[in-house]
């Protein structure tokens, strides 16, 4: 470009007002400006996602149990304030929606949770098992449970869910400490 059609374009852009201006700019830098806004909201979102991150004390797994809020909060929210820990900072991750039976008509349904709760387990992934009694004689059968004479009955009726739960360990769980002192709470709370 030369000198004097570079001084004319400069002259030309600095006449541009308001609208115009804009106009011009979005024009020639519209590609920059959608860029540095992806940046943006992409760095605002890891750095809210690390400040905002929990530390799971525990994985809870339910199994043939439908969980409601209330069910949720006295699973998870009150065990966390009765161990004295900050839950803005931790908590226990409730996995539900699993479904095992050995019924003929739910085998597809059944297969599917069975095959997630043993890519769980092997992961070690699972802390403490709560399930109805079908599903607890097929997760002992199964060998998931660290001591099947430790399973408990849980009266959780307080929480919402009135028909009888059992509790177990995971067989493979990295936190047995922890888990055993879940599975306390959950009884001496009632």
């Amino acid at each position: 470009m030369r000198p004097d059609e570079n001084e004319r374009i400069k002259k030309s852009i600095s006449e541009l007002k308001g609208p115009a201006l804009a106009k011009y700019i979005w024009d020639y830098y519209k590609f920059h400006i959608l860029l540095a806004v992806l940046a943006v909201v992409l760095i605002t979102g890891f750095i809210l996602g690390r400040i905002n991150k929990k530390n799971s004390v525990l994985n809870v797994v339910t199994v043939n149990i439908s969980v409601n809020d209330t069910l949720k909060t006295g699973l998870c929210d009150e065990y966390i304030s009765f161990t004295g820990a900050d839950p803005h900072k931790n908590e226990v991750t409730l996995i539900t929606g699993l479904y095992i039976s050995k019924e003929p008509n739910d085998l597809s349904a059944a297969y599917t949770s069975m095959m997630k709760l043993m890519a769980m387990m092997e992961a070690k992934q699972v802390d403490v098992i709560i399930a109805d009694k079908k599903a607890m004689k097929i997760i002992t059968d199964n060998g998931y449970l660290r001591n099947k004479e430790d399973i408990s009955q849980l009266d959780i009726s307080d929480m919402g869910y009135d028909a009888p739960v059992y509790a177990g360990i995971a067989a493979n769980t990295p936190r047995p400490e922890d888990s055993q002192k879940y599975l306390d709470y959950i009884r001496i709370r009632n």
